[in-house]
């Protein structure tokens, strides 16, 4: 991640800190809604991607546009912030305050049913507050087009960005961990308060840095790996040789064969287990990934 602390190019207007006035515009519920309205926070937030003038900036969920104006200095060519924003109040907020042929352009869109030409263009950084009810969707999004991104920061509930983070033995680690950690490295950077919000949300936010870079690369490709996750995790009390029993028309040639090459690990729980130590599983298991819910280890 490059050091951007000498690059912080904050609104001059909203130097000091506070909060701005609370917005007029009532948040909808159906849409996860929460308005940024720290100026202190959404300063810090620009300042930490670390953004050169000729890049480009793609940031989802706009709202009202209160992160978009610390980010816009921080760009200089036409159309090199992107603004996207599913709701239609959001949206003429947005274009009032950043009229077309500038650095700005709005994109009244729903990231996870994205027209084509409002796809992310080649080698941008991503940015946004996440959306509670639909951050890993977002972020399984994210993974799909992870070519695309130079970076991203992106802001979710604490205990989220926790398990996502989670390594072997530590509190918190469950198959989101992984499923997260095969496709990318985090890092936390900074929690926000729910005050710096309006309506406050229930819980502590934290904002994290992703490069999209695999901690444990070539993992998700393993048939069938996901699955033994998902199974693994199903009772996080039980050691990982009861809940391998619970697999569905598992034979007893393969768990012999899992007794055979993976007996060190049948007595310990499965947030103990390495990610190599799930790929031994699902090597010795040899699923059908044709037949196996492959889909169900996604968080």
């Amino acid at each position: 991640m490059r050091d951007a602390s000498s690059r912080s190019r904050q609104n001059p207007s909203a130097r000091g800190g506070g909060a701005r006035p609370k917005p007029k515009l009532r948040a909808r519920r159906s849409l996860s809604q929460n308005f940024l309205i720290d100026i202190a926070v959404a300063g810090r937030i620009a300042a930490a991607l670390p953004i050169r003038p000729d890049d480009m900036i793609y940031e989802i969920g706009a709202g009202k546009g209160f992160l978009t104006e610390y980010l816009v200095g921080q760009v200089r060519g036409a159309d090199h912030l992107w603004a996207v924003e599913k709701d239609h109040r959001m949206v003429g907020m947005l274009r009032k305050k950043f009229p077309g042929g500038g650095a700005v352009r709005v994109v009244h869109a729903d990231v996870l049913d994205l027209p084509p030409d409002a796809e992310p263009p080649e080698r941008c950084w991503l940015i946004g507050n996440l959306p509670f009810g639909i951050g890993h969707a977002i972020l399984n999004w994210a993974f799909d087009r992870r070519s695309r991104f130079l970076g991203a920061l992106v802001t979710l509930q604490r205990e989220v960005v926790h398990r996502l983070l989670a390594g072997p033995g530590e509190s918190g680690r469950s198959a989101a961990s992984l499923w997260f950690q095969a496709r990318a490295r985090g890092q936390a950077l900074f929690n926000i308060p729910p005050r710096a919000f309006h309506p406050p949300p229930r819980v502590t936010s934290t904002v994290m840095w992703i490069e999209f870079a695999p901690t444990t690369p070539g993992i998700e490709t393993i048939p069938g790996i996901e699955y033994v996750i998902h199974s693994a995790f199903a009772q996080k009390r039980k050691v990982l040789a009861n809940n391998l029993r619970a697999i569905p028309h598992l034979s007893a040639q393969q768990m012999e064969r899992v007794r055979a090459e993976c007996g060190d690990l049948l007595r310990l729980r499965a947030e103990e287990l390495t990610a190599l130590d799930f790929a031994r599983l699902a090597r010795a298991l040899k699923l059908d990934p044709t037949t196996s819910p492959l889909g169900a280890g996604r968080p």
